[in-house]
């Protein structure tokens, strides 16, 4: 079933994530909110797009997320929270982990979790099993990115016949891509991180991170995250994770402010949303990043 508006909480706490968590947090005192938790499954992709800002055309060896780890970094989240209204299953392409069913049965059955909405670039089918668990539950729905390379009609016409919730986005691209190293100065990066509209929950194998930059760059190896940019959810105790997420509210900046072209968004020039570009190009960019990183930290 098509939907003819957004989520409720897709665009609009996303790009409010940090300042209505403060303010729920003030209003129920001892309580925390999330309103957008992302949580990416796999970096496999069935596209290799040039200007992806999450960084997955820089994967040479692609992987899946451990199953357990999705699911039990999910659960440690809910036990030190009050609610998460939106959680987002991201890629790569979600369609192409082989145990999507079972992730999304147990986020389901989590009941702080209010929204699931699984991001796909349209270029799959939805498996059948996935279908059983999501179908006609208005607690989920798929959000379709529209690319310039894809057709989308054959996965919107199964949807339909299988009465799952669903939209197709078509969403200007900028040229985001670049990780260089920016050396900005300490009073920038506060300034650049307090004003970013892109700082939403990123979890990846385990990691809570503040930024989806932050996790794949970390992951890449582009920069080392410091400890205080992420929480191990695993690691540590539940009770503990309500005094991490309430000092991440408070942070005044993180590394990968430092490797980000967010705070140029308006001059940046438009791009074509999902133009392809080959694995091989790929590499030898992040290569050419990566000593060009080295080279500017001085060989830290």
């Amino acid at each position: 079933m098509k939907l003819e508006t957004q989520l409720r909480y897709e665009h609009f706490c996303i790009s409010h994530r940090k300042s209505i968590a403060q303010i729920l947090a003030l209003i129920h005192r001892n309580s925390l909110y999330i309103p957008c938790l992302e949580v990416p499954i796999t970096t496999y992709c069935s596209l290799r797009c040039r200007n992806c800002a999450n960084l997955i055309q820089y994967y040479e060896r692609p992987y899946h997320v451990d199953c357990d780890v999705i699911i039990k970094s999910v659960q440690a989240i809910c036990y030190a929270v009050e609610r998460v209204d939106c959680l987002r299953i991201l890629g790569g392409e979600p369609f192409l982990y082989p145990e999507l069913d079972k992730i999304l049965y147990e986020i389901n059955n989590m009941q702080k979790v209010a929204n699931i909405v699984i991001v796909t670039n349209g270029t799959m089918m939805l498996p059948e099993r996935v279908a059983r668990v999501i179908g006609a539950n208005k607690k989920f729905k798929v959000s379709i990115s529209e690319y310039c390379c894809v057709e989308t009609e054959r996965l919107s016409q199964q949807l339909d016949n299988y009465d799952v919730y669903y939209e197709i986005r078509n969403i200007p691209w900028k040229e985001k891509a670049s990780v260089l190293y920016r050396n900005y100065s300490e009073k920038e990066l506060a300034y650049y991180f307090k004003n970013c509209p892109n700082r939403f929950f990123s979890l990846l194998n385990g990691q809570l991170h503040l930024c989806p930059r932050s996790a794949h760059g970390n992951d890449l190896g582009f920069f080392r995250s410091e400890p205080t940019d992420f929480i191990n959810v695993l690691q540590i105790p539940h009770d503990e994770i309500r005094t991490e997420l309430r000092r991440f509210l408070r942070v005044p900046r993180i590394v990968a402010c430092n490797y980000c072209d967010e705070p140029l968004a308006q001059c940046l020039k438009t791009v074509v949303a999902g133009e392809q570009v080959g694995k091989d190009e790929m590499m030898k960019k992040r290569r050419k990043m990566m000593e060009y990183n080295h080279a500017r930290r001085g060989g830290l």
